[in-house]
């Protein structure tokens, strides 16, 4: 029986490593550090909103060890698999990391009248969205039966971002980022999880904008040639 055994594990792993059609990939630009003025400027996340058109393709799963095609999702409105609460670390962890203030404290657990009030609010809205996935220890289409915490394959995101001058009372620069996350291999996790590495993708290529670090600065209206 050894050998059969032998033949098993060929063909299982020879199949496990079956890969999907590669998502659009993008840039991962250099992140500018943040302004080192204890004076500079804080940012919030105010809000990030979905915009993709109606119809629009947003994801393809495969299944099985040969990544059997499964089924599709077409966007028809109302929100991605990522929670407000995931977006909100990840925005705060990044900006935080590349040495720019953020307002307020995550784990104050009422709120806090002396807790600094950002002066630069950032709003998003995700505009383009494409996700192929496999679920190769699956065996069903729905990739709902078997090992469905292991998945791998690809995703893009696109997202518009403006941000508004609480001093000023208008938007003083607006920009577009692309992001992208790919697995060849299979990962622990599933959809949310590739939905969170684009989205900090996303988050990374803005803090490559030369005017974000210049809103941030003291006195500073960004660059004139992106103002809205």
């Amino acid at each position: 029986m050894k050998p059969l055994k032998s033949v098993f594990v060929a063909y299982t792993l020879a199949f496990a490593a079956c890969s999907v059609q590669p998502t659009t990939i993008a840039q991962q630009k250099s992140i500018i550090t943040g302004p080192s003025d204890p004076t500079a400027k804080s940012f919030r996340l105010a809000q990030v909103a979905v915009q993709i058109p109606l119809g629009a393709r947003i994801q393809n799963t495969h299944y099985g060890w040969g990544c059997l095609p499964g089924y599709t999702v077409d966007w028809r409105g109302g929100s991605i698999n990522l929670t407000e609460a995931e977006m909100l670390e990840t925005f705060r962890n990044e900006f935080t990391l590349a040495n720019y203030k953020v307002a307020g404290n995550p784990k104050a657990l009422i709120f806090d009248n002396a807790t600094p009030t950002a002066e630069l609010l950032v709003a998003g809205a995700i505009e383009k969205l494409e996700m192929n996935v496999c679920f190769p220890f699956s065996g069903v289409p729905s990739a709902n039966v078997g090992i469905t915490s292991q998945i791998k394959g690809s995703v893009y995101m696109r997202a518009r971002w403006q941000i508004f001058d609480t001093t000023s009372g208008k938007v003083v620069f607006e920009t577009t980022t692309e992001g992208s996350f790919a697995a060849p291999d299979t990962i622990s996790g599933s959809v949310p999880e590739f939905l969170k590495f684009a989205f900090k993708a996303n988050i990374r290529n803005l803090l490559a904008e030369t005017a974000l670090h210049e809103l941030a600065k003291r006195g500073k209206e960004g660059n004139p040639g992106n103002r809205i």
